[in-house]
């Protein structure tokens, strides 16, 4: 009887009064004092936990921290000579494959980002697009692979459809998707600083498709929550194994995801390049299946995609140097909040006013997001970027979508790159025969100005739509340079109109406070974006007294998760003159950093 009373204390100690009644209930009269005992000893072990952590020689409170559960060795590794920070090891480890097969920081960047296409279908894929921040022998470049608009696309298309409803033409089905970028990208950054052959690259991600992985809580869930918007064929390839017929159920966590199809647009991909996509076959099927489907995008569409490449935007930030994406990116808006906060003694308020450093760091953002709101969109369509009013508007639930990884290696070379399909699983439709999953990006456009998108994020009539626009994006990838112009710092992430938000203080903690790697990442963040006047945290991130004086300033404060994950590369000398890197992935997610050595020893709990 004791062991049974055993065996469900450990299954229920997220409630005390779950398992106490069970124990008593479950034990003999001459056990009942020893069955009360022990919960009583259990209670006193668990009030014993261990309050803080320390990391590199220093305490941190937990209470401070996100961490989900997670030990700090799994999410935070030093190594010498390469470190790579994504939210999937075998990710990470695909791009390690490259580096060892005397492969350069772009062949790692580019089977990482293919390995991610086929462990992450919720939050990129090959029908997808994204941005890359490239350092590569001493020269920094940003690519914008990003999706586009259709020529057909127009300004008024979606102005009859009501967006709160989860049909929505611009989040749900084929109307809502853009010309996809990542194919194009990935292929024309290969040709231009790729080393090793594209079929070598590629061979990781074939493999991850055509043998499976198991499937992980979050894709399950992501799974479910997408499933009864999901075409019939997209069922049939994310559905349970264990069911079939027409009883398809969604992936349950354990089971093996096999993508035969996506497998063979990589291999095409490796053998043929983009071109079978963008003027070939597959492009000629796609043009068709859009047709019928009454989606918009066409042969011509396809055959005029281009990958534009750029200077990125750079900016002194006290004595570091912030290099990050253009519009149609969001890093102008992040400098605009660093600039903003340059003046401020973030560090002093840190320790002895918090509610002041908070203060700071919301209406940074308040002026960040209201200059988003007003002027971002695609530079190459804004004649005029003039403020226009918005409305106030309900912050929707936040996606925990689109995916970023980070690199920094011996040779001074870094990628930071944040890649999506927009919305989880896209516009839920799938290219048949091909495994493609699509994605839903028309709705980053302003459906009307004034009208959120699913993120809440109002926009102007610089992000409304055009043919052949690119639209405006939260994606923020960032470097931060030492006084040799070299990387020491690369991160970025992904949680939609959160994004912004917390590589800003993610930048603070590092820069302006100077905590550790992991600190960095796992200190509870907030969230403002000036439309709602809703100034979002983490739960317990305040103390009373300065909640207390923040209500007192006006703000309206909710407290819920902030899904966005921060992926760094950290780059320091050690006492040796050696380069050591540092690698997070944030905690919220589910990646581990990899590099070449075996982790140095973090002390632990």
């Amino acid at each position: 009887m004791y062991t049974q009373g055993y065996l469900e204390f450990h299954q229920e100690t997220m409630d005390i009064n779950l398992f106490i009644p069970k124990i008593l209930q479950n034990s003999t009269r001459r056990n009942r004092t020893f069955s009360a005992l022990f919960v009583v000893l259990s209670l006193i072990s668990s009030s014993c936990k261990p309050t803080s952590i320390h990391i590199d020689g220093l305490s941190y409170s937990k209470q401070e921290l996100v961490l989900k559960g997670k030990k700090p060795a799994l999410v935070y590794k030093k190594a010498h000579g390469y470190m790579i920070a994504s939210d999937s090891l075998p990710a990470s480890e695909a791009g390690a494959q490259m580096y060892t097969s005397g492969g350069n920081v772009v062949d790692a960047a580019i089977a990482i980002s293919l390995a991610l296409c086929v462990i992450r279908p919720q939050s990129t894929g090959l029908g997808g697009g994204g941005f890359l921040l490239l350092h590569l022998n001493g020269k920094t470049l940003a690519f914008d692979f990003r999706e586009r608009a259709p020529r057909l696309a127009h300004r008024d298309m979606y102005l009859k459809s009501t967006h709160s409803s989860s049909t929505s033409p611009s989040l749900i089905g084929y109307r809502s998707i853009a010309v996809p970028g990542m194919i194009a990208g990935l292929t024309k950054i290969h040709s231009l600083y790729g080393t090793l052959p594209f079929s070598k690259i590629a061979a990781p991600a074939i493999s991850l498709a055509e043998n499976g992985f198991r499937v992980y809580p979050d894709l399950s869930r992501a799974t479910q929550k997408a499933w009864k918007d999901m075409t019939h064929g997209m069922q049939s390839i994310f559905s349970s194994p264990q069911s079939s017929g027409r009883s398809l159920q969604p992936l349950q966590t354990g089971d093996i995801l096999i993508q035969k199809d996506l497998a063979k647009s990589l291999r095409l991909i490796s053998q043929k390049g983009k071109n079978p996509f963008y003027t070939g076959k597959v492009a000629q099927l796609m043009a068709l299946w859009m047709k019928q489907k009454g989606g918009l995008i066409t042969r011509g569409d396809l055959n005029s995609y281009r990958v534009f490449l750029s200077k990125p935007l750079t900016a002194k930030y006290h004595d570091r140097k912030i290099v990050t994406m253009p519009l149609p990116s969001s890093g102008t808006f992040l400098l605009t909040m660093l600039n903003s906060l340059a003046s401020q003694p973030l560090a002093k308020l840190y320790k002895d006013q918090k509610e002041k450093y908070y203060h700071s760091l919301a209406q940074a953002m308040k002026q960040g997001y209201e200059e988003r709101s007003q002027k971002g969109g695609d530079p190459r369509f804004i004649k005029q970027n003039s403020p226009e009013k918005t409305s106030l508007n309900q912050s929707k639930k936040e996606s925990q979508e689109t995916t970023h990884f980070s690199i920094i290696d011996r040779n001074g070379n870094a990628v930071s790159s944040t890649q999506s399909i927009n919305y989880s699983f896209g516009s839920r439709t799938i290219l048949p025969g091909w495994g493609i999953v699509m994605n839903d990006t028309m709705d980053d456009f302003s459906i009307s100005p004034g009208v959120p998108n699913a993120y809440g994020l109002t926009g102007s009539e610089a992000n409304s739509i055009y043919g052949g626009k690119t639209p405006l994006s939260s994606m923020t990838p960032v470097f931060v340079m030492d006084q040799e112009n070299s990387p020491i710092l690369a991160l970025g992430a992904p949680g939609g109109s959160h994004i912004i938000s917390s590589v800003l203080q993610a930048l603070v903690h590092d820069i302006d406070l100077g905590m550790n790697p992991l600190i960095s990442v796992a200190t509870k963040r907030i969230h403002y974006q000036y439309n709602p006047d809703i100034l979002f945290a983490e739960p317990k991130i305040f103390s009373p007294s300065t909640q207390k004086e923040l209500i007192n300033l006006g703000y309206h404060i909710q407290f819920q998760p902030l899904w966005a994950k921060v992926f760094l590369v950290k780059r320091v000398k050690n006492q040796q003159g050696s380069f050591v890197f540092m690698g997070v992935s944030d905690p919220r997610g589910n990646g581990s950093p990899y590099g070449t050595s075996l982790p140095l020893p973090i002390p632990n709990e």
